[in-house]
């Protein structure tokens, strides 16, 4: 990750014994963002973190026309989990939707962190 030129970072807590809940980023992303915004969750049970070590992180977006990019890999650390944004999420205008879910192989998967945030036409 050390050569991305990270332009943006979202982070949100969730709860497990609380569950997930949706949020919306309150930062907007302009649609000449390229490969530079991490979406990422810190994970606790109650108000103890969560540690991720051995879990695997991916990702999806669903994007402005509906179309959804999938598996996207993500990285774990600590209690955080996150992944990067690819390029073509911000080529067009619009809502997106992140996804984060955390998979133990065929064990255990679970959606983690559901964020939305909205891609504005670059000036």
């Amino acid at each position: 990750m050390s050569n991305l030129n990270i332009q943006h970072e979202n982070w949100v807590d969730t709860n497990l014994l609380e569950g997930v809940k949706e949020t919306w980023i309150h930062g907007i992303l302009t649609t000449d963002d390229a490969n530079g915004s991490i979406f990422g969750v810190r994970i606790f049970r109650g108000e103890e973190p969560i540690s991720l070590l051995g879990i695997n992180v991916f990702g999806s977006v669903m994007l402005p026309d509906g179309q959804t990019i999938g598996n996207i890999s993500g990285f774990g650390e600590e209690n955080r989990a996150w992944i990067v944004l690819p390029e073509s999420a911000c080529q067009f205008p619009g809502e997106l939707i992140i996804s984060i879910r955390i998979e133990i192989t065929d064990v255990f998967r679970a959606t983690v962190g559901l964020m939305h945030a909205t891609v504005q036409k670059a000036q």
